[in-house]
């Protein structure tokens, strides 16, 4: 549970404002749409990460994904997964058309770029990858835009021209809509031990002068269900320049997204980062360059 870590008297009211938060993992089901899930796999890895160029197959397999992503070509992205597909958020080949829908609707145009950060063979036509994609999207809300910005790591494994599996190692998605937007900087580790302290910082760099900050920070675990839904948010009066909260990690292994939530004059900011609760001496990933 998050808590302020910093507590200070407000002397405005405190009016119960809700919001929409989106579940930012509505935005990862393609993250390259390759990661590699802690599942058992029919072939098994047998060199290390290959420092060579990918092979330009592999290579044109996901620049046809993201195409078809880009277009919202449902039933050709389907056919870049196996019936078979596993996701360590515990979506499989159906669940993720279904959140794949969900939010392509919420979405006037989207734009996928995947990159390859690693790979190595498994056997003829089989690959384990580390990747990088960049989703960017124009949301339809009410009677306004609102801009997403999305970077999501995964690990994904892919055999005889399908995705098999995938597992999200990093992600941090930003939603902003209105004139002037707060510019906001996230401080919040990807990967804690189980039970560990941890800080959340959610810093609007611009000062605040006058102008009443509004905002709120949310918690919530990552499952098949919560791609599917959205989070009512309550916005209190900030006095200081932005959330600054203090969060315990769960006693067992876990996946989750922290958001935060900061409303301005000028415009309404939302980021979500997905935080790994992990058995001490896992391997720490590397971290999602901020947006």
């Amino acid at each position: 549970m998050l808590q302020k870590r910093k507590q200070r008297t407000v002397n405005a009211a405190r009016p119960a404002i809700a919001g929409r938060l989106i579940a930012s993992g509505a935005v990862l089901l393609l993250g390259a749409g390759v990661g590699h899930a802690p599942v058992k796999a029919e072939i098994k890895p047998v060199q290390a990460p290959s420092k060579a160029p990918a092979p330009a197959a592999l290579l044109d397999f996901l620049k046809q994904m993201d195409a078809a992503a880009s277009r919202k070509d449902f039933d050709t992205t389907l056919k870049f997964y196996s019936p078979n597909f596993k996701h360590a958020d515990g979506l499989n080949s159906k669940t993720l058309g279904e959140a794949l829908k969900s939010f392509w609707q919420q979405n006037q145009s989207v734009q996928y770029q995947t990159q390859i950060d690693s790979w190595k063979a498994q056997g003829p036509d089989a690959y384990s990858l580390e990747t990088t994609t960049t989703i960017q999207g124009i949301q339809k809300a009410a009677d306004r835009d609102m801009k997403l910005t999305s970077t999501v790591r995964s690990r994904v494994t892919i055999a005889n021209q399908t995705l098999t599996s995938q597992e999200i190692l990093g992600e941090q998605t930003r939603l902003t809509t209105g004139v002037k937007p707060p510019v906001v900087q996230v401080n919040l580790p990807e990967q804690v031990n189980v039970g560990q302290s941890f800080n959340f910082d959610a810093v609007v760099k611009d000062p605040l002068g006058n102008n009443l900050l509004l905002g709120s920070a949310v918690e919530e675990p990552i499952t098949s269900e919560q791609y599917l839904q959205r989070k009512e948010v309550t916005l209190e009066p900030l006095s200081s320049g932005g959330l600054f909260k203090v969060g315990q990690a769960p006693k067992q292994p876990t996946r989750q997204w922290i958001s935060a939530v900061l409303v301005q004059e000028g415009g309404m900011t939302i980021v979500s980062q997905r935080l790994n609760v992990v058995q001490s001496g896992a391997p720490t990933p590397k971290p999602v360059k901020p947006q």
